[in-house]
């Protein structure tokens, strides 16, 4: 099973026919998956808060841009 097909049977996201290619699929998120989301989005942004809590603001933006130093050398 694919991680998209486990998120389909789970009705956090649903393949639709595209309207006018047959040889594809759409995949959108349902309402459920949205909310899916934003519970999880809300609990990693207490986490980071909480990780974050012992350094200093200038800590805390070295460790950010050595973080989306490493993000853009995997793309």
């Amino acid at each position: 099973m694919t991680t998209g097909e486990g998120r389909r049977e789970c009705g956090l996201i649903e393949r639709r026919a595209h309207p006018t290619d047959r040889r594809t699929h759409q995949i959108f998120v349902t309402a459920q998956g949205r909310a899916v989301y934003k519970r999880a989005h809300a609990a990693v942004g207490r986490r980071e808060a909480e990780l974050e809590a012992a350094y200093t603001p200038q800590q805390r933006a070295v460790v950010r841009e050595w973080l989306s130093g490493v993000s853009a050398a995997c793309h």
